[in-house]
């Protein structure tokens, strides 16, 4: 009788690299969608800049995948998940062990997402340190059509927002999050690559602009795994314009530019803090569908 495949854990190479993307595209999606779903989410994927590892079994099939993203949130002394997800719950430990001992020595802090009530992977968690730290709503509006005009403050001009914009784009985003729980400095090339996107709805892409500065941005685009659903990904606001009709005249517009081109739903997230921003999404017709938990463990020895 043929003794059973112990899994082994390999770090992420050129030669193992598609195996791991199948993987992560396959299964990511159980966990965190953010990003691992869309294609453009894997394409510059570079396993000698992300700590990535798999579990292998028989035939080398893959049976568990853990990438850490370094890049950008470093700066800020922390890394995040962008897949951990096994096949077998005894898988993680290993997996864990072997990412984790592969980041910078400058990163004192990683996080994930995962749903509420994820299950025996909680645990798992746990017994490695990792402790809920705060939670995102995920919201839906099911009749984008129904969303009204709603005019910006008087002097204030919405504008169709493109790769050209990126460095503005970037300041309006980074001064209305600095600070925020695991945003990190978003940075001109990084908003280029935003607003270039093909599924970028257009209409619903736009810069806030008052007395010749920028200070709001929404991007909305489809949902590569729906086509008949939206995703608002960024809807920001700087201070000092907050709280004026700013971000209501940005959303609507968002929206309203999604049913225009036939999708049937548009989604957004928030953090559970956020009440003003809940309230902005609830009065406009978004109803709460999901929660996702960030888990976080701080690396005392880094």
């Amino acid at each position: 009788m043929t003794p059973p495949t112990t899994p082994r854990i390999r770090n992420v190479t050129a030669a193992n690299r598609d195996g791991f993307l199948d993987y992560a595209r396959t299964f990511g999606p159980q966990h965190d969608e953010s990003y691992v779903a869309a294609p453009e989410d894997l394409a510059a994927f570079d396993p000698k800049g992300e700590p990535a590892v798999v579990a292998l079994g028989k035939d080398n099939a893959v049976l568990g995948a853990a990438s850490v993203m370094v890049q950008g949130y470093s700066e800020e002394g922390s890394a995040r998940f962008r897949i951990l997800h096994a096949a077998e719950l005894a898988l993680y430990a290993p997996m864990l062990e072997r990412v984790l001992k592969r980041l910078p020595a400058g990163v004192r802090s990683v996080f994930l997402f995962l749903p509420e009530n994820a299950g025996a992977i909680e645990a798992e968690l746990t017994s490695w340190g990792f402790r809920e730290t705060r939670r995102a709503y995920m919201l839906t509006h099911a009749h984008p059509g129904d969303v009204r005009e709603a005019r910006p403050p008087e002097g204030t001009l919405l504008m169709p927002a493109t790769g050209a914009d990126a460095a503005t784009w970037a300041r309006v985003v980074n001064e209305a999050f600095g600070g925020d729980p695991g945003r990190y400095d978003m940075t001109a090339e990084g908003a280029r690559n935003l607003l270039t996107r093909p599924r970028i709805v257009r209409d619903g892409t736009l810069t806030a602009w008052r007395v010749g500065q920028p200070i709001g941005v929404v991007l909305t685009i489809g949902d590569p795994d729906d086509p008949s659903s939206a995703e608002i990904e960024t809807l920001a606001v700087v201070p000092g314009h907050q709280g004026a009709g700013v971000g209501k005249a940005l959303l609507h517009s968002a929206v309203r530019a999604a049913a225009s081109e036939g999708y049937a739903s548009v989604a957004l997230s928030t953090a559970a803090t956020n009440e003003r921003a809940l309230k902005l999404y609830r009065d406009t017709g978004f109803s709460i569908d999901d929660v996702r938990v960030c888990w976080q463990v701080e690396r005392a020895s880094a």
